[in-house]
């Protein structure tokens, strides 16, 4: 067995024919194979390459060993003797060392856990350049690269002023771009990525910087910042008032509708023989969030969405599913202040009847008001001059105001599953040949 010492934590063994490199006594990887095979004729176009992770990826790692089996293979077809390759090794390690292990000396595979490793076995030289080198990668604003360095945890390496180095540049650029960007990335998100893991630590700076980055981006009104915000759990270091102030007075309506909606998670309980019996309900926090209802987006939080474009508020939806139950009974008079909204969805949340205020609505198109509790409609209702969609399926409606001919925009109307008179169901079916209107139409 052959020892080589590189440095005061490095060794490097050949063992069983094959290099495994040793750090502070303790194994910890074999060398891998890599044969950089550059044609004669192609020798000047290497003459600009930076690192051997330049070179290889010019060479599309066409030579690179997919598995141990394959570098044997290699090593035979290009007769390389473990002794020869053993002693390659050592010499590169050895001026990575040489070079304060200058990462562009060896593949990142092999150079990032290594000083890892050193790292954690004391080596202070090792400390500063992967200090260095994480700083220069996350700036670096390659996708994958600031990926890795997430997954495999490394920003941990960093102190507070040193991510607060790295933060403040791109954070900048996303506030010249006014938050817009077309697909959050690493990149784009990197400011916001480090400020969490700063509040995470727990920076005293931090929030209010976190903070005012959240707002802004809410303002932006770009749905896909805003998908963001949720998928990457920025939005929880808001407290309820700070993010209902960015919709302004239509959020203060809102703020304390929220406040009123009683929210339960379904929770399926189990025999002995783990057959399920029962559901019962279980009270848990009830929070609006900001997407566009359009967009059909159910988040973790519960559907209970809402819509703000142009400074107003002009859709809200609340519908209860499999998993979340929403109470709500009654509509507060304060909602029909929304004069603005355009979609209003409140399915299967034990609504129990519709205020004759409802007519204050007038800019309304999409109305669906399905799996309550109605009975009774206002003749008001009729006054919602742009209302285009009108859903009011699987009520306890029995009667339907006679004045629905006066919704001259109404293209769609959903009343199936209501105990509706006879009566009722001609003067519909009357209407839909006199409007050429969509009737879902079905009597219980």
């Amino acid at each position: 067995m052959k020892d080589f010492k590189v440095n005061e934590f490095i060794t490097v063994r050949l063992e069983e024919a094959k290099t495994v490199i040793y750090v502070a006594g303790e194994r910890f990887q074999q060398c891998k194979f890599l044969l950089l095979n550059i044609p004669v004729n192609e020798i000047s176009s290497f003459n600009d390459i930076q690192s051997v992770d330049e070179g290889a990826e010019k060479l599309n790692h066409s030579l690179e060993p997919r598995d141990e089996s394959y570098s044997d293979f290699l090593k035979w077809s290009y007769d390389i003797p473990p002794g020869t390759e053993f002693w390659g090794h050592c010499s590169n390690l050895q001026v990575w060392s040489e070079q304060n292990y200058d990462t562009r000396l060896l593949k990142s595979d092999l150079a990032f856990p290594l000083l890892k490793k050193l790292v954690d076995a004391g080596d202070q030289k090792a400390r500063n350049v992967f200090k260095e080198e994480i700083a220069k990668r996350l700036s670096s604003g390659y996708y994958n690269v600031i990926e890795y360095l997430f997954e495999q945890d490394y920003i941990k390496y960093l102190g507070n002023e040193e991510l607060w180095v790295v933060i403040r540049p791109p954070l900048e650029n996303l506030k010249k771009n006014n938050y817009h960007v077309q697909w959050w990335t690493y990149k784009t998100e990197l400011p916001l990525l480090l400020l969490n893991k700063l509040a995470e630590i727990g920076d005293s700076l931090v929030l209010p910087v976190l903070k005012k980055a959240i707002i802004e981006i809410l303002q932006t009104n770009n749905i896909m910042n805003i998908e963001m915000l949720y998928d990457g759990g920025y939005i929880k270091y808001l407290s309820r008032n700070e993010f209902w102030s960015v919709f302004g007075q239509d959020g203060a309506i809102l703020k304390n509708f929220e406040n009123q909606i009683s929210q339960f998670i379904v929770v399926t309980a189990k025999d002995s023989f783990g057959i399920n019996v029962t559901k019962k309900r279980e009270k848990t926090k009830n929070e609006l969030s900001y997407f566009n209802l359009s967009n059909g987006i159910y988040v973790d939080d519960g559907p209970m969405v809402f819509t703000f474009e142009n400074g107003h508020i002009t859709g809200l939806g609340i519908w209860s599913d499999t998993k979340n139950i929403f109470d709500v009974n009654l509509i507060p008079n304060e909602v029909f202040q929304l004069i603005h909204l355009k979609e209003l969805t409140l399915s299967c949340v034990n609504l129990k009847e519709v205020p004759s205020d409802i007519h204050n609505l007038k800019s309304l198109k999409s109305l669906s008001l399905s799996r309550n509790l109605i009975a009774d409609l206002p003749n008001k209702i009729c006054r919602l001059e742009q209302l285009e969609y009108l859903g009011l399926s699987w009520n306890k409606l029995i009667t339907l105001p006679k004045c629905f001919g006066e919704l001259t925009h109404l293209q769609e109307l959903y009343s199936f599953g209501n105990p509706l008179t006879k009566e009722t169901i001609d003067y519909l079916k009357e209407l839909e040949k006199e409007k050429k209107l969509i009737l879902y139409l079905e009597s219980n």
